[in-house]
């Protein structure tokens, strides 16, 4: 009978052991995904579409999307609207705090501050 109980301390201090092992190597594993997640750049979950609109007397829709930066939708389509409709002779343009390149080849990118928005011409 004291051999059986020695073998069962024994077993259950080596099963303790393991489960104590894989909990530190699970939390270990925890902590370093959590900070590999807050290094990533939150530009990479900033990049979205923002649908289209038309240009008068241009054909294909032009398609506007959020590259950087917190900007809502309705935003950067009103600053790309403007960029497409605007007839000024300048190539850099500002408007509302944006920096506005183009559109040359029917496309635009806006900057302001680390922001950035992007339009081009789509298929339709």
């Amino acid at each position: 009978m004291d051999g059986d109980m020695h073998t069962f301390r024994l077993t259950a201090s080596i099963v303790g052991l393991r489960s104590r092992r894989a909990l530190s190597f699970g939390l270990a594993t925890l902590l370093i995904a959590a900070a590999l997640v807050g290094l990533r750049p939150a530009t990479s979950l900033a990049s979205y579409g923002c649908g289209s609109f038309k240009v008068p007397l241009l054909r294909p829709r032009v398609d506007v999307s959020v590259v950087r930066g917190a900007v809502t939708c309705s935003a950067a389509r009103a600053v790309m609207k403007w960029a497409f409709t605007s007839y000024e002779s300048t190539y850099v343009r500002h408007y509302d705090g944006w920096r506005v390149l183009g559109p040359q080849t029917c496309v635009a990118s806006a900057t302001k501050g680390r922001k950035k928005i992007t339009a081009q011409c789509g298929n339709g």
